[in-house]
């Protein structure tokens, strides 16, 4: 990962700890979750992270390709999945792919389709960092190279048609108390709901 993102995301953490420190909660918004098809996700693709990047705030999307037995919580979601983190800086956006150490044994990526994530142009996984394969943007012209990474990773990698369904959700970061999952103590994957930045979580 790029210095410019590891500052942002270190500064980042440096504050939520401190936040804790003065006995605040770090928590992240109200989950806002749809199903739609591959090819409406693909449309309104580019558009929707503009959007979210020029946002203030910190913002997670998360694109699932199955639902796991909690849709507060994200846990138990094994399926491949891609999400997306908008920093705070307006600029800066980081696009994941996330990597095997997430996902179920009959869901993970093989080598082969591993060198295609690499010739895609996603950059290998560097725990604890960057646990999940990662592109990172800071241009309107990566943005528009990550989208097309987006829908070729949809169709090449995942295997996906334009019919098939996916579920895509957004949350922000907040300062206060965090939502309490309504399923009960779920255990917490830092990973699935902050991408890259092991912060955002109680």
């Amino acid at each position: 990962m790029s210095q410019p993102f590891l500052t942002i995301i270190t500064m980042s953490i440096a504050f939520y700890d401190k936040l804790h420190l003065l006995g605040r909660t770090v928590g992240r918004g109200p989950i806002h979750r749809k199903e739609t098809t591959v090819f409406e996700l693909i449309r309104g693709n580019r558009a929707v992270l503009g959007q979210f990047r020029s946002k203030p705030g910190r913002w997670t999307v998360v694109v699932e390709t199955a639902l796991g037995s909690c849709p507060i919580c994200d846990t138990n979601v094994t399926a491949k999945f891609l999400q997306f983190l908008a920093l705070e800086d307006g600029e800066s956006l980081l696009g994941e792919c996330g990597s095997n150490i997430f996902l179920d044994e009959d869901q993970q990526f093989t080598p082969a389709q591993e060198q295609e994530l690499r010739l895609l142009g996603w950059n290998n996984p560097i725990p604890p960092h960057a646990p999940n394969w990662f592109f990172e943007v800071s241009s309107a012209a990566e943005l528009d190279y990550l989208n097309e990474l987006t829908t070729r990773t949809l169709r090449e990698v995942f295997g996906l048609t334009d019919t098939d369904r996916v579920y895509v959700s957004f949350h922000d970061v907040v300062v206060g108390a965090p939502s309490a999952c309504p399923w009960g103590s779920c255990p917490s994957n830092p990973h699935r709901g902050s991408p890259s930045e092991g912060a955002g979580q109680t």
